[in-house]
C-alpha cells in the first residue's frame, strides 16, 4: 500500500509483517498549502497544496485507494482514473469506452448498404448467448446473421428482392424469433400478412400460417414459446394472437380489437416477449406509453382478459 501508517508485527524470529492502519490523523494537511520542502509521508504536494497520492482519493477524511473495474462506486473520483475508468451509470468502475456506442453492424458512418456489410433500415435484432445475432434488414429484404466481432453478414433469410415467394420476404418486414437450440428462424411477414419459417441453412421459407383470408393485418412482434405457439401483435388491431401447431385458428391472447388505454384494451402494440414460463406475455404499448403484462396460458382456448402496467403509464 502506498499509504498508512505502519507497525510492524513479529511474527517469526526472521521476517517482519506490517499492516497498515489508516487514520485521520495522518491526513489533517489535506487541502493546506505546501511546498516541496514540507514533509508529509502521507500526503504529496501538487499545485501548492496537499493532496492525496496518486490511484487514491479523499473520503471521509483519509485517502482511499481508487477502485478497480467492476467495483462499486457513486462518484468517477473513487475509479481508476489513471485507467480511464469512470462511475457508469449502475454505479459500477468501468472505462470510459462503455459509454460509447461501437457499430457492430453496418456501416460506421450510418450509410445505408445492400453488401455483406451494409444494412438498410433495420427494424430488428435477435441476439443469441454465444454471441451471434440476427437483424432483419427491412429495405433490402432480408434476414442477416453476424458473429460478435465480424461486421461481415451472412444472408439466413430473404433472396434480397421484395415480394412474396417462398424465398422473398415484404418490404418492412419487422419482427424475428429465433429458435435457441435448432437456429430455425420465424419472421413476422408484414407486408406478405404472414409468418415465415426458414430452417437453418434453409434457401426458402415456409408459411407456417397467415394470409389475407385468416384475417391476420399489421403483424409486427413475433415470440414462439416451448410448445412451438406462435404469438403476434398486430398492431393497427390493438391485440396479440396466438397460434397453434395443427390448428387454423388465431386465438385472441391480449386486447380485443379496439383501440384503448384501459386494462383490457391496447393501442398500437409492438414488440413482444415471454418470461421464461411462458406464462407471461410482455407488450410495448406503443401508443399508451407502457409496457404490460399478460397471463396467458399455453394449453387449450384462452380469452383475452386484463394487462399489469409493470412501466410507463398513460
Amino acid at each position: 500500500m502506498t499509504t498508512g501508517q505502519i507497525n510492524s508485527s513479529p511474527l517469526s524470529r526472521d521476517s517482519l509483517v506490517g499492516i497498515a492502519q489508516l487514520s485521520s490523523d495522518m491526513y489533517t494537511d489535506y487541502g493546506h498549502p505546501c511546498s516541496q520542502d514540507n514533509n508529509n509521508i502521507f500526503l504529496i504536494c501538487t499545485n501548492g497544496t496537499f493532496q492525496c497520492p496518486s490511484r487514491t482519493f479523499f473520503q471521509d477524511s483519509i485517502c482511499r485507494r481508487q477502485k478497480s473495474q467492476g467495483e462499486s462506486c457513486n462518484s468517477t473520483i473513487e475509479c481508476r482514473t489513471d485507467l480511464n475508468y469512470t462511475c457508469l451509470q449502475f454505479f459500477k468502475c468501468g472505462p470510459l469506452s462503455v459509454l460509447e456506442g461501437e457499430t457492430v453492424a453496418g456501416y460506421e458512418n450510418g450509410t445505408a448498404g445492400n453488401d455483406s456489410i451494409g444494412l438498410d433500415t433495420p427494424l430488428s435484432v435477435y441476439i443469441l448467448s454465444d454471441n451471434h445475432f440476427y437483424v432483419m434488414d427491412s429495405n433490402n429484404a432480408r434476414v442477416q446473421h453476424y458473429s460478435l466481432g465480424s461486421k461481415i453478414g451472412r444472408r439466413v433469410a430473404g433472396d434480397d428482392t421484395v415480394g412474396s415467394g417462398a424465398s422473398q420476404l415484404g418490404k418492412i418486414t419487422a419482427g424475428i424469433y429465433v429458435n435457441r437450440k435448432t437456429q430455425d428462424l420465424y419472421i413476422a411477414d408484414n407486408a406478405n400478412q404472414r409468418v415465415q419459417l426458414w430452417p437453418v441453412n434453409a434457401t426458402i421459407g415456409y408459411t407456417v400460417f397467415g394470409s389475407v383470408s385468416t384475417g391476420l393485418n399489421n403483424i409486427i412482434g413475433i415470440r414462439v414459446d416451448s410448445l412451438n405457439n406462435i404469438y403476434v401483435s398486430e398492431y393497427l388491431k390493438g391485440r396479440v394472437v396466438r397460434w397453434s401447431p395443427n390448428t387454423t385458428n388465431l386465438i385472441v391472447v391480449a386486447g380485443n380489437g379496439t383501440s384503448g388505454s384501459t386494462a383490457e384494451l391496447l393501442n398500437v402494440p409492438r414488440q413482444i416477449d415471454l418470461d421464461a414460463s411462458g406464462q407471461y406475455l410482455y407488450i410495448a404499448d406503443f401508443n399508451n406509453h407502457r409496457i404490460q403484462m399478460w397471463y396467458v396460458s399455453n394449453n387449450g382456448s384462452l380469452t383475452a382478459g386484463r394487462g399489469i402496467t409493470v412501466a410507463g403509464g398513460n
